[in-house]
């Protein structure tokens, strides 16, 4: 054990001293049903995973739901939040899980398009692909971009998830997927909601866990797939989903002293600790570990694993909830099936 907390410490990344970046606003959108676990009647196997993982229900999205409709309506709803229209963003960075409402499309133009109808070039629009557990490293890259390009005042970051389709019954290794999209939209203009530190960890060893098989990871995409309909999220590499799962407690003990440590915060002043994770079982093991005194903000059992969404969900519940004081301190954890660990402190 000495020698993997060595070898852990050796490769946990440094970011760099000083950084200010300012959530400027955020919102999310979650289709309007929810389904029970216990409701998935005529497939088991959901009953016996959300069982196991702590989920009672997620978000159950309708015909009308689309990747680019909930990424629209979240985006509207962190434009109000801030009295802003549409045509104020500079900038919108869609992260992509998977599939969205067909085999290949720009999200991000798709977005902007139903936001601002009259919106040209002159709107940065990027796509981001495989972005599970990379949320806040990507809102660091754009914020700095932001800052770098005085062409760009105002950028969104959004992620949207629809399973219904590319999924086998919502089902991913040992955990229910989620649906729902949210976004964050930074600016330069923003003096709350800092973000004291960011750190993540790439665990590269176990770098092939989940994917699409047929079409890409693995298989070739033929007629059959197609008309099969196999374009499905899966688990392609057992070892890799199962060594992962190993080094979640360590990583994230880790993470919390270097952070703590690099802001110079006793663990006692943190306020909340946001928790985005596949499984109880991981916020069940962390809730024993830190002091009994800091709230735990986590959707797990009400909306499943949120993936890329996991960040922005906990950001909007902590500060667009108004019983949450200012000045409140919030350390977050992002723990999700893929390599990345993320780790970072908001003062609200």
């Amino acid at each position: 054990r000495e020698l993997t907390m060595v070898i852990l410490q050796n490769e946990i990344h440094e970011s760099k001293e000083g950084i200010k970046i300012y959530i400027y606003s955020v919102g999310t959108f979650y289709p309007e049903s929810s389904i029970k676990v216990d409701d998935f009647e005529k497939c088991r196997d959901v009953q016996l995973v959300g069982q196991k993982a702590g989920i009672m229900s997620i978000k159950y999205p309708s015909i009308m739901d689309t990747v680019s409709e909930m990424g629209k309506a979240a985006t509207e709803n962190a434009l109000r939040h801030k009295n802003l229209d549409a045509k104020a963003l500079d900038q919108l960075v869609f992260i992509s899980e998977g599939i969205s409402d067909y085999l290949y499309m720009d999200t991000s133009k798709t977005i902007i398009k139903k936001l601002n109808p009259e919106a040209d070039g002159a709107i940065h629009a990027n796509d981001f692909f495989k972005g599970f557990n990379g949320t806040m490293e990507l809102i660091r890259l754009v914020y700095n971009q932001l800052e770098s390009n005085t062409d760009i005042k105002y950028s969104a970051v959004c992620t949207s998830l629809n399973w219904k389709y590319h999924s086998k019954n919502f089902i991913i290794g040992n955990t229910i997927l989620g649906n729902g999209a949210g976004t964050v939209i930074l600016s330069d203009k923003g003096d709350r909601n800092e973000i004291l530190t960011i750190e993540s960890r790439n665990l590269s060893e176990f770098n092939t866990i989940l994917g699409f098989k047929y079409g890409g990871s693995n298989e070739d995409i033929t007629e059959d797939t197609i008309k099969n309909k196999l374009f499905k999220l899966e688990i392609i590499n057992n070892d890799h989903f199962e060594g992962i799962q190993t080094l979640y407690q360590e990583v994230c003990l880790e993470l919390i002293d270097l952070i703590l440590n690099r802001v110079n915060i006793d663990i006692n002043s943190i306020d909340y600790l946001g928790i985005a994770a596949p499984t109880h079982n991981i916020i069940d093991t962390l809730r024993e570990i830190i002091p009994q005194n800091i709230n735990i903000i986590s959707s797990l059992s009400q909306k499943g694993y949120l993936g890329s969404l996991g960040v922005i969900d906990l950001l909007d519940s902590f500060i667009n909830n108004e019983e949450i004081k200012n000045n409140s301190l919030m350390l977050v954890l992002s723990i999700g099936l893929d390599p990345n660990i993320e780790s970072f402190i908001i003062r609200k």
